[in-house]
């Protein structure tokens, strides 16, 4: 994630959720780039091949939002790609 974005703030938000967060960024752009770039590696672990795939959810902040409305947001499209299809933004 640190090579698409140098300048974002990561961290682990859950299970296997993490909250990006950046500015001036064009965050469905960026997000896509990650998630291709993900999915086009080949993985290996002793002889098992496999992809790795993710979907994820985004949202832009405005100065009328809670931090709480932000999230739910952005989690709120998280489990709409995840039930739509994965491997999304």
């Amino acid at each position: 994630m640190n090579e698409v974005c140098p300048d974002c703030l990561l961290g682990r938000w859950g299970g296997e959720e993490f909250l990006l967060i950046g500015s001036d960024v064009d965050g469905m752009e960026l997000m896509e780039e990650f998630r291709s770039n993900l999915y086009s590696k080949d993985f290996k672990y002793e002889d098992f091949e496999f992809k790795v795939s993710t979907t994820i959810g985004i949202a832009s902040y405005s100065d009328d939002m809670s931090l709480e409305n932000w999230i739910k947001t952005a989690d709120d499209r998280l489990y709409y790609g995840k039930q739509h299809g994965q491997n999304r933004v």
